[in-house]
């Protein structure tokens, strides 16, 4: 977490060589509420 707004992380696919080669990517924008299911069943 960088600011309220901006995260920054580390990721990767099976397809571009898996955790051998790992990519950052970014998610900008104020975070939304969360839609989904809050426990596993």
């Amino acid at each position: 977490m960088i600011n309220d707004n901006l995260y920054i992380g580390m990721g990767h696919m099976a397809l571009g060589g898996g955790s051998i080669n790992p990519a950052p990517f970014l998610l900008i924008g104020p975070p939304a509420k969360w839609i989904g299911l809050d426990r596993a069943e």
